[in-house]
């Protein structure tokens, strides 16, 4: 740790010539890409978060942040577990965040919401932490998961004791959220969580030799009982309850959050994939306003008139419940950006882009005086590009939107099991864009023309060791695999529904001398 500002700066003249070489090599990469400009500076800027008043990091190693500049302490689980940039670009911030979370729990099992204030569960944060446990071991080690994993264990046994009991995979009873208000379990929005962290527990049980028995079978019922109950055949909803808020047969725009996790793990659809699709549209087409002319917001207002926005919720199919959740008339682009992110994982391009277009549109560097946001914020305004608003200043759960670029190139990745995947949704037949596993980072390409695809991953910062790849393609006829230019000779091949699956004859440490170039022939 420096003692003083005189330390730092001596830090940054002493290495001054390497940190431009490795910033401007990461800006560079980052835009060394065809996905939309306005994408990546949504991307990137969310990024500022991790370098704002809104976070410290102490002198004990404790690293920790407001919800935004300006407004509401103690680093809550049910706002920060949408962040996903920090666990891909810094892992060792993502790993300490997560095991943070679970150093914190009682000895029930149950995390508080707040650091140091509110000891309060809240569901949709303490299935997040268990998500968030997962991702910290897919770029992480075995041997953190298997210390870890009495804590992730009872996280997720106090969610099941207190939410469902009967362990159908539906919950029950009204819980603390994002919100901020008693909401009822039974829907989607908390269900796909609920259902997301027992199967990430399953697979963590799997890996750590305990049995996963039980949570797959919560899984396995829960996905159908839930698909069947929730899914109205335009969206999923929730079941009104009068017990707490709850929005009944509103759109919300977190319907599927647990999907939208799901996705990012690799762990799969929770419910049946056409439904999912449906339900996507249908959410662009109830909640997206291309204006807020003639809009009366009750509580806070995020955007001017003239924007467009994705609104937190909306009743198409009939009047607004009297006690409906806070918040559900207000845009806030935090929310959008893991909404718009579901949208692209579905393959719907036009709408998911929409929605960050218009979030990029609203933080484009004009203030806007014309809003509302007490008692959340610092009081002048919004519209700074590097700093998106909700209740406070360079609030943490904008940086969700470092899913909008994995859902635009279909990333995965499984640091122990040494595999990587890419399933472009943005231009498959020609895409380029910038990935990072945690230990090293560089460009993902892939080119279709006639019979033939070239997939090539190249490093430019880092190490990343991978032993199995998986793209999006048809079966071919034909499977070469090159590393640092020369052809690697004994590596398999395994084609199924619409994946081929390579796998090396040993591990390749790729870094910058060292990229990989996969060759197909249908």
């Amino acid at each position: 740790w420096w003692q003083g500002a005189d330390q730092v700066a001596g830090y940054v003249k002493d290495n001054l010539a390497r940190l431009l070489r490795e910033t401007t090599l990461y800006h560079d990469s980052v835009y060394d890409s065809n996905l939309p400009q306005y994408l990546l500076d949504r991307v990137t800027s969310a990024t500022s978060v991790l370098h704002s008043p809104s976070v410290w990091w102490a002198r004990d190693g404790f690293f920790g942040g407001r919800e935004g500049w300006g407004c509401c302490p103690g680093m809550p689980t049910h706002v920060f577990h949408y962040a996903q940039a920090q666990a891909w670009l810094w892992p060792e911030v993502g790993r300490r965040w997560t095991q943070q979370w679970l150093d914190n729990m009682d000895a029930d099992g149950k995390i508080p919401m707040r650091f140091g204030g509110d000891s309060s569960f809240t569901l949709d944060g303490q299935t997040g932490v268990i998500l968030s446990a997962y991702r910290t071991y897919l770029t992480t080690d075995k041997a953190w998961l298997a210390a870890s994993w009495p804590k992730v264990k009872s996280a997720m046994d106090y969610v099941i004791a207190h939410g469902d009991a009967d362990r159908d995979g539906v919950l029950t009873g009204t819980f603390n959220t994002t919100l901020d208000g008693g909401e009822t379990g039974d829907g989607s929005w908390l269900g796909s969580m609920y259902l997301a962290a027992v199967n990430a527990t399953a697979h963590m049980a799997a890996v750590v030799g305990a049995d996963a028995g039980p949570y797959g079978q919560i899984y396995d019922s829960g996905r159908v009982k839930q698909g069947k109950e929730l899914f109205n055949g335009e969206y999923f909803q929730e079941t009104y309850s009068r017990q707490g808020a709850s929005y009944g047969d509103g759109s919300e725009i977190d319907m599927l959050l647990g999907q939208w996790w799901s996705t990012q793990l690799g762990l799969g659809d929770i419910y049946d994939p056409a439904a999912l699709k449906t339900s996507a549209k249908s959410l662009f087409g109830n909640n997206f306003r291309e204006h807020f002319m003639g809009f009366t917001h009750e509580f806070r207002t995020y955007a001017e008139d003239t924007d467009a926005g994705l609104q937190m919720i909306t009743w198409p199919r009939g009047p607004k419940p009297g006690n409906s959740p806070l918040y559900y008339d207000e845009v806030m682009s935090g929310f959008e950006y893991s909404a718009a992110a579901l949208m692209l994982q579905r393959g719907l391009l036009d709408e998911g882009l929409r929605v960050v277009k218009a979030v990029s549109d609203r933080y484009d560097g004009r203030a806007r005086k014309d809003v509302s946001m007490d008692p959340c914020s610092t009081g002048d305004g919004t519209g700074s590009p590097f700093g998106d608003d909700e209740c406070g200043k360079w609030y943490g759960r904008t940086l969700s939107s470092w899913s909008l670029l994995t859902a635009m190139q279909g990333f995965t990745y499984d640091g122990p099991g040494q595999a990587i995947g890419f399933a472009p949704t943005w231009k498959p037949d020609n895409h380029r864009s910038f990935f990072s596993t945690g230990t090293g980072w560089g460009t993902f390409s892939q080119r279709r023309a006639g019979l033939t695809q070239d997939d090539a991953l190249t490093l430019k910062y880092g190490r990343t060791t991978v032993k199995t790849v998986t793209l999006e393609a048809k079966p071919p006829r034909q499977v070469k695999v090159y590393a640092k230019g020369e052809p690697v000779s004994g590596a398999t091949w395994r084609a199924e529904g619409g994946r081929l699956t390579v796998t090396l004859p040993s591990a390749i440490t790729m870094d910058a001398s060292t990229p990989l170039r996969i060759h197909l022939v249908g």
